[in-house]
């Protein structure tokens, strides 16, 4: 069985938010079902990173499956690491990496702008 790519928890545009304790915390929703339950805080960078939620009930159904997936961020630096093998025969530098991507052209341009 080939892993899946498991789904982000929270939504493109966020509604709901709530502040609490100096923080914005925005809701979290279940990765199967889509229930809404609880928050998570709101990150303050553009990747914040993967957040999951799996509610009891999708749980008793789907868990198993849950050890067979992958998380979004690691299927991206993958391929990264990939293109970056196949492009330049190994794997670059941060010097070297900002220099490429300053290229709009370059592979791993184009790949950072399809994420």
């Amino acid at each position: 069985m080939a892993p899946e790519i498991l789904p982000i928890c929270t939504t493109r545009e966020v509604r709901g938010r709530v502040y609490s304790e100096g923080k914005c915390w925005i809701p979290l929703y279940c990765m199967v079902c889509g229930v809404q339950h609880g928050y998570r805080d709101e990150p303050d960078r553009p990747d914040p990173g993967y957040v999951g939620y799996l509610c009891d009930a999708c749980a008793e159904k789907w868990s198993p499956l849950v050890g067979t997936m992958l998380v979004p961020d690691e299927v991206f630096a993958e391929r990264a690491r990939q293109e970056q093998l196949e492009s330049h025969g190994r794997e670059l530098t941060p010097r070297e990496m900002v220099e490429v991507l300053s290229d709009g052209s370059s592979s791993l341009s184009k790949l950072l702008r399809s994420r």
